[in-house]
Protein backbone atom coordinates (compact mmCIF):
# COMPACT_ATOMS: atom_id res chain seq x y z
CA UNK A 1 0.00 0.00 0.00
CA UNK A 2 2.89 2.08 0.71
CA UNK A 3 4.85 1.68 -2.44
CA UNK A 4 1.33 2.04 -4.73
CA UNK A 5 0.78 5.50 -2.33
CA UNK A 6 4.40 6.69 -3.63
CA UNK A 7 3.75 5.95 -7.42
CA UNK A 8 0.60 7.84 -7.57
CA UNK A 9 2.59 10.66 -5.62
CA UNK A 10 4.96 10.14 -8.43
CA UNK A 11 2.70 10.42 -11.39
CA UNK A 12 1.91 13.86 -9.63
CA UNK A 13 4.55 14.67 -10.17
CA UNK A 14 5.22 13.86 -13.68
CA UNK A 15 7.61 10.77 -13.01
CA UNK A 16 6.19 7.57 -14.12
CA UNK A 17 6.92 4.34 -14.03
CA UNK A 18 5.75 1.49 -11.11
CA UNK A 19 8.00 0.38 -8.61
CA UNK A 20 9.32 -2.71 -7.95
CA UNK A 21 8.09 -3.68 -4.71
CA UNK A 22 10.87 -6.42 -4.02
CA UNK A 23 13.59 -3.86 -4.65
CA UNK A 24 11.89 -1.35 -2.44
CA UNK A 25 11.53 -3.84 0.38
CA UNK A 26 14.94 -4.99 0.27
CA UNK A 27 16.10 -1.09 0.52
CA UNK A 28 13.99 0.01 2.94
CA UNK A 29 15.14 -3.23 5.38
CA UNK A 30 18.41 -2.24 4.76
CA UNK A 31 18.10 1.76 5.49
CA UNK A 32 16.25 0.38 8.16
CA UNK A 33 19.23 -1.25 9.31
CA UNK A 34 21.79 1.25 8.43
CA UNK A 35 19.69 3.81 11.02
CA UNK A 36 20.02 1.45 13.23
CA UNK A 37 23.91 0.85 13.50
CA UNK A 38 23.89 4.69 13.42
CA UNK A 39 22.06 5.16 16.14
CA UNK A 40 24.41 2.49 18.11
CA UNK A 41 27.50 3.29 16.86
CA UNK A 42 27.68 6.96 16.36
CA UNK A 43 25.03 8.81 18.46
CA UNK A 44 25.73 5.88 21.27
CA UNK A 45 21.43 5.48 21.91
CA UNK A 46 20.19 2.27 23.98
CA UNK A 47 17.17 2.26 22.46
CA UNK A 48 15.83 -0.67 25.47
CA UNK A 49 16.81 1.95 27.64
CA UNK A 50 13.31 4.11 29.29
CA UNK A 51 14.82 7.55 30.54
CA UNK A 52 12.16 7.92 32.70
CA UNK A 53 12.52 4.26 34.76
CA UNK A 54 16.65 4.67 34.62
CA UNK A 55 18.57 1.99 35.59
CA UNK A 56 16.76 0.53 37.41
CA UNK A 57 12.74 -0.12 36.54
CA UNK A 58 10.19 -0.39 38.64
CA UNK A 59 8.09 -3.06 37.14
CA UNK A 60 8.14 -5.14 33.44
CA UNK A 61 5.12 -6.12 32.49
CA UNK A 62 4.97 -9.30 30.07
CA UNK A 63 2.19 -10.77 28.07
CA UNK A 64 1.87 -12.70 24.98
CA UNK A 65 0.01 -11.62 21.36
CA UNK A 66 -1.34 -14.74 20.21
CA UNK A 67 -1.90 -12.89 16.57
CA UNK A 68 1.65 -12.23 15.39
CA UNK A 69 1.33 -16.28 13.70
CA UNK A 70 3.78 -17.79 11.19
CA UNK A 71 2.33 -20.35 9.24
CA UNK A 72 4.56 -23.80 9.29
CA UNK A 73 3.62 -23.75 5.68
CA UNK A 74 4.81 -19.29 4.44
CA UNK A 75 8.48 -19.60 2.91
CA UNK A 76 8.19 -22.93 1.87
CA UNK A 77 5.44 -23.32 -0.36
CA UNK A 78 7.37 -21.50 -3.36
CA UNK A 79 11.09 -22.10 -1.80
CA UNK A 80 11.98 -25.38 0.62
CA UNK A 81 14.69 -23.62 2.07
CA UNK A 82 13.04 -20.98 3.91
CA UNK A 83 11.14 -23.50 5.95
CA UNK A 84 11.67 -21.99 9.94
CA UNK A 85 14.24 -23.06 11.79
CA UNK A 86 15.44 -22.82 15.21
CA UNK A 87 19.31 -21.32 14.82
CA UNK A 88 21.07 -18.80 16.62
CA UNK A 89 22.12 -17.03 13.38
CA UNK A 90 22.02 -13.48 14.78
CA UNK A 91 19.29 -10.92 13.09
CA UNK A 92 19.86 -7.70 11.42
CA UNK A 93 19.40 -5.78 14.82
CA UNK A 94 21.82 -8.47 16.96
CA UNK A 95 18.94 -10.08 19.09
CA UNK A 96 18.98 -6.21 20.66
CA UNK A 97 14.99 -7.02 21.69
CA UNK A 98 13.89 -10.06 20.48
CA UNK A 99 16.12 -12.71 22.17
CA UNK A 100 18.04 -15.51 20.70
CA UNK A 101 15.60 -18.99 19.74
CA UNK A 102 18.44 -21.11 21.23
CA UNK A 103 19.24 -19.28 24.07
CA UNK A 104 15.17 -19.06 25.10
CA UNK A 105 15.12 -22.93 24.42
CA UNK A 106 18.17 -23.76 26.40
CA UNK A 107 16.81 -21.86 29.48
CA UNK A 108 13.33 -23.72 29.16
CA UNK A 109 15.42 -27.10 28.68
CA UNK A 110 16.57 -26.20 32.00
CA UNK A 111 13.58 -26.26 33.67
CA UNK A 112 12.09 -29.14 31.94
CA UNK A 113 15.35 -31.43 32.67
CA UNK A 114 14.38 -30.89 36.43
CA UNK A 115 11.18 -29.93 36.85
CA UNK A 116 7.97 -32.18 35.91
CA UNK A 117 5.24 -29.78 33.78
CA UNK A 118 1.74 -29.97 33.57
CA UNK A 119 -0.37 -29.41 30.15
CA UNK A 120 -3.38 -29.05 32.10
CA UNK A 121 -5.32 -25.65 32.80
CA UNK A 122 -4.92 -24.25 35.92
CA UNK A 123 -8.24 -22.72 37.84
CA UNK A 124 -7.69 -18.57 38.92
CA UNK A 125 -10.55 -17.81 40.70
CA UNK A 126 -14.15 -19.04 39.30
CA UNK A 127 -12.64 -19.03 35.76
CA UNK A 128 -9.83 -20.94 33.80
CA UNK A 129 -7.34 -19.39 31.59
CA UNK A 130 -5.51 -20.92 29.08
CA UNK A 131 -2.73 -18.99 29.39
CA UNK A 132 -1.86 -20.79 32.74
CA UNK A 133 -0.52 -23.28 32.30
CA UNK A 134 2.90 -24.89 32.62
CA UNK A 135 3.44 -26.38 29.00
CA UNK A 136 1.26 -26.60 25.76
CA UNK A 137 1.24 -29.04 23.30
CA UNK A 138 2.74 -28.17 19.90
CA UNK A 139 0.96 -26.71 17.28
CA UNK A 140 1.70 -27.81 13.80
CA UNK A 141 -0.43 -25.56 12.06
CA UNK A 142 2.60 -23.14 12.77
CA UNK A 143 6.06 -22.63 12.74
CA UNK A 144 5.26 -19.30 15.25
CA UNK A 145 2.62 -19.48 17.63
CA UNK A 146 3.05 -15.87 18.70
CA UNK A 147 5.85 -13.22 20.57
CA UNK A 148 6.00 -12.72 23.94
CA UNK A 149 6.61 -8.92 24.76
CA UNK A 150 8.28 -7.21 28.37
CA UNK A 151 7.84 -3.34 28.36
CA UNK A 152 8.06 -1.23 31.53
CA UNK A 153 5.15 1.02 32.59
CA UNK A 154 6.00 4.04 29.96
CA UNK A 155 5.70 1.40 26.89
CA UNK A 156 9.37 0.61 26.38
CA UNK A 157 9.84 -2.59 25.11
CA UNK A 158 12.82 -3.84 27.06
CA UNK A 159 12.97 -7.49 25.46
CA UNK A 160 10.69 -10.30 23.36
CA UNK A 161 10.79 -13.87 22.40
CA UNK A 162 9.47 -16.12 19.51
CA UNK A 163 7.60 -18.90 21.01
CA UNK A 164 7.07 -22.18 19.01
CA UNK A 165 4.34 -23.75 21.01
CA UNK A 166 1.69 -22.24 23.02
CA UNK A 167 2.26 -19.54 26.23
CA UNK A 168 4.08 -21.36 29.18
CA UNK A 169 5.16 -20.83 32.27
CA UNK A 170 8.66 -21.66 31.22
CA UNK A 171 8.74 -18.29 28.90
CA UNK A 172 7.12 -16.14 31.34
CA UNK A 173 10.63 -17.57 33.67
CA UNK A 174 12.65 -16.67 30.75
CA UNK A 175 10.82 -12.96 31.16
CA UNK A 176 11.09 -13.13 34.70
CA UNK A 177 14.44 -13.91 34.57
CA UNK A 178 15.39 -10.70 31.82
CA UNK A 179 13.84 -8.45 33.97
CA UNK A 180 15.68 -9.77 37.52
CA UNK A 181 18.89 -8.88 35.21
CA UNK A 182 17.17 -5.64 34.64
CA UNK A 183 16.90 -5.00 38.42
CA UNK A 184 12.79 -4.77 38.40
CA UNK A 185 11.78 -4.42 41.32
CA UNK A 186 8.20 -6.01 40.46
CA UNK A 187 7.28 -8.80 37.66
CA UNK A 188 3.71 -8.41 36.19
CA UNK A 189 1.81 -11.19 34.40
CA UNK A 190 -1.66 -11.56 34.07
CA UNK A 191 -1.94 -15.07 35.83
CA UNK A 192 0.72 -14.37 38.06
CA UNK A 193 -1.01 -15.29 41.26
CA UNK A 194 -0.70 -19.04 38.97
CA UNK A 195 2.39 -18.07 37.38
CA UNK A 196 4.44 -17.87 41.23
CA UNK A 197 2.92 -20.68 42.94
CA UNK A 198 4.83 -22.85 40.05
CA UNK A 199 8.47 -20.83 39.84
CA UNK A 200 8.02 -20.91 43.83
CA UNK A 201 6.87 -24.53 44.44
CA UNK A 202 8.85 -25.99 41.41
CA UNK A 203 11.03 -24.07 40.17
CA UNK A 204 12.13 -22.29 43.05
CA UNK A 205 13.43 -26.02 44.52
CA UNK A 206 15.62 -27.19 41.98
CA UNK A 207 16.92 -23.99 41.43
CA UNK A 208 17.64 -22.36 44.94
Amino acid sequence: MYAHTLEEVSEEYGWSGPINILLFTAAEREWETCRHYIDLEVFKRNKIYCPSCGTKPLATSSDAIIKLRRFASAGKARKPENERVMDDVESRFENLVIKSDVEVETFRQRIYNKVQTSKKKNMCGGSAFKAAREDFNENKKYNETELVFSSCKHCIVLCAINMFKGESWTHMAFMHYEAWKSQATFFCYDVVCQYWKWVYQKVGQEFP
